[in-house]
């Protein structure tokens, strides 16, 4: 929060949302284009289109020679280079939506289905407007829990699905029979008990004991809550009341055959024994009339089967389809020349998927976000080369390794743990993270000192007289309130405690307001640091205006100087410190530097990315 100088190192979200989130999974896997699939009927009211075959790169002749940004001034950066940028981090992971996405767009090229972007702005306005959230929130939910921003979501999950729906829709049918089926699943008696499933391999226990787990509720109970299942287990065996045509025949046959207290013979199923014990039977609903419901159930019944239908017709191009994926993923760049553009990344039967494809498919989606890191990798590039700095591979590693040392983590775990949760490959993290630090730790070596004055303030800092406080963080718009509380705040320590348990901060609240022991020179900033140590035990700091807000600090304990422990003892662990400290602070001093000197110019625009994207979906809301 504080910057430090001297520091001791150390109803589901609707199931229409979940549908359209499934689209992409269901689009994932892999389709692939073939007229056999469907239907002859299809074909007849589709005729083929005279329209050129779909593509992922509409202008091939200008991906390596139009400019996306300018450096010092008339040095061009292309879009083969960002293309190239994009593809060693992003490329293995995005390749198989790509792939997909040329296969169902080949699929709809030949069926003659077309669907335009007026049809995917409408579906996404009405998918904003189905649920219970803001735009933004809808925007940060796309963005956090499934990591796509809106051109991602657009065309890599709406556009698919509306594009499946297409290709399906004239082979669902609701008949008489569904509905009645239906109905009498939503509506009709329901049974609800307990199940216990063993696994295959493990049945013979459940036929030796049988009887046991059948007579017994106590051993049945027991069985229910220790089964292999973990699902069933949490639950102690108990499952949502079984209705007609809900589950596997053969156990809800036998569900329905039982009365309260009954258990079921041992059923044999795919996944392995299973035995249901009944509870208690439910009576039908009577108060529902069928013809009221009708229409309410056919749509659920078209929406269910449509999903059904996309996930065979899914598996059906898929098989056909046999996509080869030839890039694989790495995590760290190849050495050597450039490949070609048109190198393949993937095939689909004889047709490649070439470089440049996947190239324009994630400057499509990520190019304006990622065109800065690019820009900023090339100024490092420029700035060591001219100094004759050169970073190895092996390098990296040895500070890699010694980053996760200092972390206590392996490298599985960070990628597992970390990585993951920042939505960031190991190369990336190589080269966009690890790398640049080092490039700049060696452009800013040589421009700073440790003066005998620094190695005063490090060694106060540490072995000086230090305090444990707690503190409170107003935010800039809670000033009048932290005014007005002030007297109580101070006066009480009761409310000061409700206080600190309470504030905005949570990092600061988990703790009960409770901040590190600090030294002098330690909190960055010399006005909250001066008003600290005028503090006895109990006493309240006035308000200190800082740049994250007003503080208020409560002191708790004075610690008295190490006096056994000398500069000289010290000396030379604190100019080390010091020195890495300064350095890490002059870097950012380099590389301001460096960047205005490169004075880099931006061409590259595109919609859906940072403000944009809530402002596009405000705008898709308004027009609706």
């Amino acid at each position: 929060m504080f910057a430090t100088f001297f520091r001791p190192k150390t109803r589901q979200l609707r199931r229409r949302v979940a549908i359209v989130l499934g689209g992409l999974t269901l689009v994932a896997g892999g389709l692939f284009a073939t007229r056999g699939l469907f239907a002859d009927k299809a074909r007849a009211q589709a005729p083929r289109p005279t329209v050129p075959e779909p593509s992922f790169n509409p202008n091939p002749s200008d991906y390596q020679s139009r400019i996306v940004a300018y450096l010092y001034g008339s040095t061009p950066v292309t879009r083969h280079e960002l293309g190239e940028y994009l593809l060693a981090r992003l490329g293995a992971d995005k390749l198989a939506t790509l792939v997909n996405k040329r296969i169902l767009d080949r699929e709809c090229w030949s069926r003659g289905v077309v669907i335009t972007a007026a049809e995917v702005d409408a579906s996404l306005a009405a998918e904003m407007r189905g649920l219970a959230l803001s735009q933004a929130d809808f925007l940060k939910t796309i963005k956090a829990k499934h990591n796509k921003n809106l051109v991602e979501f657009r065309e890599d999950v709406i556009r698919p699905r509306l594009q499946m729906m297409r290709l399906v829709a004239s082979r669902i049918t609701v008949s008489p029979d569904d509905l009645r089926k239906a109905f009498e699943s939503m509506y009709g008696e329901k049974v609800e008990g307990r199940l216990i499933l063993w696994p295959r391999g493990s049945e013979q226990w459940a036929i030796d004991n049988y009887a046991r787990l059948r007579d017994n509720e106590a051993v049945f109970d027991e069985a229910a809550r220790n089964q292999k299942t973990s699902s069933l287990a949490a639950g102690a065996g108990k499952i949502r009341p079984i209705s007609r045509y809900s589950m596997e025949e053969k156990i809800e046959k036998e569900a329905f055959r039982l009365k309260p207290g009954q258990v079921s013979e041992l059923i044999e199923t795919p996944e392995g024994v299973v035995l249901f014990k009944c509870d208690k039977r439910i009576p039908a609903d009577t108060t529902v009339n069928f013809e009221a419901a009708r229409e309410k159930i056919a749509e659920e019944l078209r929406e269910r089967k449509l999903q059904a239908e996309m996930g065979t017709a899914f598996q059906a191009l898929r098989d056909q389809a046999k996509p080869q994926i030839v890039l694989k993923k790495a995590d760290r760049l190849t050495p050597g020349p450039a490949q070609s553009p048109t190198s393949a990344v993937a095939y689909l039967g004889s047709m490649a998927i070439t470089r440049e494809e996947l190239g324009e498919f994630l400057i499509q989606r990520f190019g304006a976000e990622k065109l800065e890191l690019l820009i900023n990798r090339h100024i490092l590039d420029q700035a060591c080369s001219e100094r004759k700095i050169d970073i190895s591979d092996a390098a990296v590693d040895a500070q890699f390794d010694s980053d996760l040392k200092a972390m206590n983590m392996s490298r599985q775990v960070f990628e597992k743990e970390m990585l993951s949760k920042w939505g960031k490959s190991l190369l990336e993290w190589r080269e966009d993270v690890v790398k640049p630090k080092m490039m700049l730790s060696q452009l800013a070596a040589g421009r700073v000192k440790v003066t005998e004055e620094d190695l005063k303030k490090g060694y106060e800092a540490y072995h000086g007289e230090r305090m444990e406080c707690r503190m409170i963080l107003f935010s800039p718009e809670q000033h009048k309130f932290a005014l007005s509380r002030y007297i109580a705040l101070r006066d009480d320590e009761a409310e000061f405690d409700r206080a600190a348990r309470t504030q905005a901060v949570p990092s600061l609240a988990s703790q009960a307001g409770k901040i590190p022991v600090f030294g002098r020179y330690a909190l960055g900033d010399e006005n909250l640091e001066r008003e600290a140590f005028r503090l006895q035990p109990g006493e309240v700091s006035a308000l200190v205006g800082t740049p994250q807000g007003h503080v208020l600090l409560k002191c708790d304990k004075r610690i008295p100087p190490d006096t056994s422990v000398t500069l000289e003892q010290v000396r030379d662990k604190l100019t080390k410190e010091i020195l890495e400290k300064k350095t890490v602070a002059e870097m950012q001093v380099v590389f301001g530097e460096l960047k205005a000197k490169a004075n880099p110019r931006l061409l590259l625009r595109q919609p859906g990315t940072g403000e944009d994207v809530t402002a596009e979906a405000k705008k898709l809301l308004e027009e609706k």
